[in-house]
């Protein structure tokens, strides 16, 4: 078997944008700076993009410049009724189980949030286990410190053996670099990306048969 081990993003990779949940994440975010933090309006696309491309997550930049408690925010951030915006999913699960390969839920999230979204889309029996914020010390990919913490707890020794799959392009560029076979979920296809493999959707994964050879 060429590849062993498969770690996966979680929100916008296991399901899609288009069930809205992200960017209903994305939206309890905006709303943790204004009404926790004082932030105004107009002030905050910046600060998340500023955050997001100096430290991975809006919660590495708030904890790196305020101290935090990422509880709280995580807590706050994923405060939603998940079962508005998704379903279980039996061809996805069919599809995982199908993979030969150990299979690990790599993200910038919490596990709580991880295994609610897991249990609701019927997924939650295909993983050896969850990789979250916690588990790499709230350092978050795209950082390299984070690669290294899911590889050893994913006891992975050689990373032409692994494949890493996401939605967010600098991730994905990032593994690239250190040599891992990468798939970009990127809801349209574009050449000039910088991604070596895309599919649109998870589903699309049976279009690269080589992760079943």
């Amino acid at each position: 078997m060429k590849f062993e081990t498969i770690f996966f993003d979680l929100d916008g990779t296991l399901y899609r944008n288009e069930t809205g949940l992200w960017q209903a994440i994305k939206n309890r975010i905006d709303h943790f700076l204004h009404d926790k933090m004082g932030f105004k309006w107009e002030d905050i696309p910046k600060l998340r993009q500023t955050y997001y491309k100096k430290y991975g997550t809006t919660l590495k930049g708030l904890q790196i410049h305020y101290a935090i408690d990422p509880d709280e925010y995580l807590k706050y951030t994923h405060d939603l009724p998940l079962e508005q915006y998704l379903k279980k999913d039996p061809e996805l699960h069919t599809l995982l189980k199908t993979l030969p390969q150990e299979k690990w839920v790599f993200t910038n999230s919490d596990s709580s949030h991880v295994n609610r979204v897991l249990r609701i889309v019927g997924i939650e029996d295909c993983f050896s286990g969850i990789i979250d914020i916690n588990a790499t010390d709230f350092y978050c990919k795209p950082d390299p410190i984070a690669f290294q913490k899911a590889f050893e707890i994913a006891h992975v020794k050689d990373l032409s053996t692994c494949v890493f799959i996401d939605d967010l392009i600098g991730n994905i560029i990032e593994a690239q670099k250190m040599g891992i076979f990468s798939i970009f979920v990127c809801g349209e296809i574009h050449q000039e990306n910088g991604a070596l493999h895309q599919i649109r959707h998870i589903h699309e994964l049976k279009s690269i048969p080589v992760l079943w050879d």
